[in-house]
C-alpha cells in the first residue's frame, strides 16, 4: 500500500487517476509487470503485480506520479 504524504489526497479528479494509471500501464506495455489487481482510493492505492521477466527492480525504479512516495505512510 502507498499513501499520500501526511495522508493527503492523491486523486482529486479523474485526470489525476488517468495520469496515475498511465504509469503502471507503461511498465505493462514494456513487459516488466502484469497487473493482477488494483484499488485506488482518494488517499492511497494498492497494486498487486506479477513480474514474469524478473524485472521488478526496473519497474519499481520507474517514476511515480508527483506526491506519491513508496512506503510513505504519513504516520
Amino acid at each position: 500500500m502507498n499513501c499520500g504524504i501526511a495522508r493527503r489526497t492523491l486523486f482529486e479528479s479523474g485526470a489525476d487517476v488517468r495520469y496515475f494509471l498511465a504509469q503502471p500501464a507503461r511498465a505493462v506495455r514494456a513487459g516488466w509487470i502484469e497487473v493482477q489487481a488494483f484499488c485506488l482510493m482518494t488517499t492511497h492505492f494498492h497494486l498487486l503485480v506479477r513480474c514474469p521477466a524478473g524485472a521488478r527492480s526496473t519497474a519499481m525504479r520507474a517514476p511515480l506520479p508527483d506526491g506519491c512516495a513508496p512506503g510513505a505512510r504519513g504516520d
